[in-house]
């Protein structure tokens, strides 16, 4: 077969997935550009699809991918959370654009509905960057999420699996200039050690996760004003460049993804 990226897309996945099924004594065969992944044993496949595992629902993925639903359950439920408003283009004469989403109140910020990873997420401070904006996203998306801007000062992001925690680290900005918190954008991940604020964390990640009815995800958790709150969760799991940056890193990832794999079967 004739790759176009092969597993150079994503060396390091790759590498732990094969490595983690050496270790389980399971047998995986890498199909669709290294992109799937169907694990066997004993007359049992499962199939791990870009980097989500088969350990969720598809409801629960679905929802969890959503930001603006998902926000309004965790927020039901009590628990703390950047609310996201849904916006869809369909249907909305593009006069009135300013006016639907001027309502949200300035500065705040786009970013598209199902999407992650920081791509295409823009923050506007006027109602010609409004404009301009939604224009932009308008041409490459049905739906957006909107959510007033708030000055974080600090961004987490918590590993879940089956309800227990083997991962937290923080997102350190690339500098002054980035706002965004994402490693895809420059910023460093530093692992959170135990103690009293990693409880805290781990407590509101296994409960966002638990309204989500999410198995095995990553709950990204910022601070305003000291205040912790769910920013976004997500059911596909990606380590691949918080490994890249330590041994110790590598090693850390390596556990999550043989843990999830072993879960699976």
């Amino acid at each position: 077969m004739v790759t176009t990226f092969g597993a150079g897309l994503r060396p390091t996945f790759v590498r732990h997935l094969s490595a983690a099924a050496a270790e389980l004594g399971l047998d995986v065969e890498w199909l669709s550009d290294y992109w799937i992944a169907r694990v066997r044993r004993d007359g049992v496949t499962r199939t791990v699809i870009g980097y989500a595992f088969p350990l969720n629902l598809a409801s629960a993925s679905q929802l969890a991918s959503d930001k603006a639903g998902a926000s309004t359950l965790l927020a039901g439920a009590g628990v703390p959370v950047f609310g996201h408003e849904l916006f869809r283009f369909q249907g909305v004469e593009r006069e009135r654009w300013s006016e639907v989403v001027g309502a949200v109140g300035l500065p705040l910020v786009l970013k598209p509905h199902m999407e992650s990873g920081g791509i295409d997420v823009m923050r506007v401070a006027s109602l010609v960057e409004l404009d301009g904006a939604l224009e932009f996203l308008a041409g490459k998306y049905r739906a957006i999420a909107l959510s007033p801007y708030r000055e974080i000062e600090d961004e987490y992001r918590v590993v879940v699996l089956d309800g227990e925690v083997p991962l937290t680290y923080r997102k350190v900005r690339a500098g002054e200039g980035e706002w965004r918190h994402n490693l895809r954008l420059g910023a460093v991940p530093g692992v959170v050690a135990e103690g009293e604020f990693r409880g805290g964390l781990v407590v509101m990640a296994q409960r966002a996760a638990e309204v989500l009815g999410l198995r095995f995800c990553t709950v990204d958790i910022a601070t305003v004003g000291g205040v912790a709150e769910v920013l976004e969760v997500n059911s596909s799991v990606t380590l691949e460049r918080f490994a890249q940056h330590s041994p110790q890193n590598d090693e850390l990832a390596y556990g999550v993804y043989r843990d999830a794999l072993s879960a699976a079967f």
